[in-house]
């Protein structure tokens, strides 16, 4: 396909010496370099781009790319004499309103073998190594290396280096000083991140000039378990501070709040007639508030529990025969289904394992639109119990499933934001796990699984059930 330009570019002696093509938003062609034209094998009257068919779509995005990031980097196929792939970056001219296109270089055919044959020695090694020449294109890489980038060594070799980069994310600052570097021939450091799904990796890069070969080689580590556990540290950290704070609050709430419910009965007791139900809303909303304080010293420094054997089965029935009638008002069937091939005996307090089991059916009916099912299913294995609440709801949102289990989250109007924290700490408390899967418009299922009580050796130490 032959792409034109639409008016000459005046050719300077810089860019003469440069393989540079100006391109507008638009895709027209404003200026090709003499150094251009050589290695794409155009006369001076050609006003065009020799660009294969199967490569139309790659340069459309590759200049749509350039035009909304700091730099972009592509392959396209051209048709020469010989067909060749030529590897280009581009950036976005505010001035002038334009993308200037450069050619870093011509994709060679991948060798069979590789050039640098000492990065067979280290594919069982937990540490990805990489391996480009002094034009930024890449020789060869090891199995880990492959694991982490997320391609083939066929699909990464001859490519250049930075274009494996795109799949990562980076602070731009901290590229530039590394592309920098490379370029001086200097040790450089980079740390990406790339997300999977619902999860986020994390990396360290280093790279070294090696004067002999005349080669770089990049060294990946994986940071990701570090991250995470520097995450979890930071938010034990905000939880323990968020649950001095909440303590002292509920203490500070409580005493006004007794001292205001024996005023309300003194004046039950003298209220003209007629006014029962004043006092009746009063009484349940003082009930609202003493459970929220309830659960907020709780969560911030819950007091040792009374643990027992329970039996998950007879505990579900309770739960919902409970709310029963809060799901026929929501026109919501209640299902409950068990495998009874072995007992369903846990350890933990009964009380809180009852409410908790209340709040997620609350919440599941709470997110079906007047209409639906919500199954209760228990299943036992050897060495756990699974319990799994499925709603035909509406779903979470993306930012709803990541704040999920942060105190004071909701997204209900008159939420507390602490039903689901409560359920989490119960559930570390009894060394059990919790798992949610969540689509939008097709509903949400909790997992919560425990230790098997009968087939397991439990141990309670310190108000939490621990395996023995």
């Amino acid at each position: 396909m032959v792409l034109t330009p639409s008016t000459d570019f005046h050719q300077d002696s810089q860019l003469a010496n440069q393989c540079t093509i100006f391109v507008s938003k638009s895709l027209e062609i404003l200026f090709i370099s003499k150094q251009t034209r050589n290695l794409l094998e155009l006369t001076e009257s050609d006003c065009f781009l020799p660009i294969a068919e199967e490569s139309i779509k790659l340069w459309h995005e590759f200049i749509k790319q350039a035009c909304q990031q700091p730099e972009a980097y592509g392959e396209i196929q051209v048709e020469t004499s010989t067909p060749t792939t030529i590897t280009i970056s581009g950036n976005y001219d505010e001035l002038y309103d334009i993308v200037i296109v450069t050619i870093e270089d011509i994709k060679q055919p991948a060798r069979e073998q590789s050039s640098w044959p000492v990065l067979s020695m280290f594919n069982q090694i937990e540490l990805g190594m990489v391996v480009f020449n002094a034009t930024g294109h890449i020789l060869d890489a090891n199995q880990k290396a492959l694991q982490y980038i997320g391609f083939s060594k066929t699909q990464v070799l001859t490519k250049h280096y930075k274009q494996m980069l795109k799949y990562f994310t980076y602070e731009y600052s901290s590229a530039s000083q590394f592309f920098e570097n490379i370029e001086k021939r200097m040790p450089s450091t980079l740390l990406l991140q790339k997300s999977d799904s619902a999860e986020h990796f994390y990396y360290e890069i280093k790279a070294m000039y090696d004067q002999v070969n005349d080669l770089y080689i990049i060294s990946i580590f994986d940071h990701t378990a570090y991250m995470r556990l520097q995450a979890q540290v930071k938010e034990q950290s905000y939880l323990k501070e968020l649950g001095q704070m909440s303590a002292s609050i509920a203490h500070e709430i409580r005493n006004p709040l007794t001292a205001l419910k024996g005023f309300v009965e003194l004046i039950k007791s003298e209220a003209p007639a007629g006014q029962e139900n004043y006092f009746s809303i009063m009484d349940q909303e003082f009930q609202r508030l003493d459970s929220i304080l309830s659960e907020l010293l709780f969560l911030s420094a819950p007091r040792k529990s009374s643990f027992k054997k329970v039996d998950l089965v007879a505990l579900s029935k309770e739960a919902i025969d409970f709310m029963q009638f809060e799901a026929l008002m929501h026109n919501v069937i209640l299902q409950l289904e068990v495998d009874e091939q072995l007992p369903h005996i846990i350890i933990g307090n009964e009380g809180r394992l009852k409410q908790m089991l209340i709040n997620l059916i609350k919440n599941a009916i709470q997110a079906m639109n007047n209409q639906g099912n919500i199954s209760i299913r228990l299943h036992a294995t050897a060495h756990y119990v699974q319990l799994c609440v499925q709603d035909e709801g509406v779903g979470m949102s993306e930012e709803a499933y990541k704040n999920l289990f942060k105190p004071f989250f909701t997204t209900k109007d008159k939420g507390t934001g602490l039903g689901l924290p409560l359920v989490k700490k119960i559930m570390d408390d009894l060394n059990g796990s919790i798992e949610v899967e969540s689509m939008p418009n097709i509903g949400t299922t909790f997992i919560l699984t425990f230790p098997n009580a009968l087939t397991n050796q439990v141990i309670v130490q310190h108000g939490n059930v621990l395996p023995g």
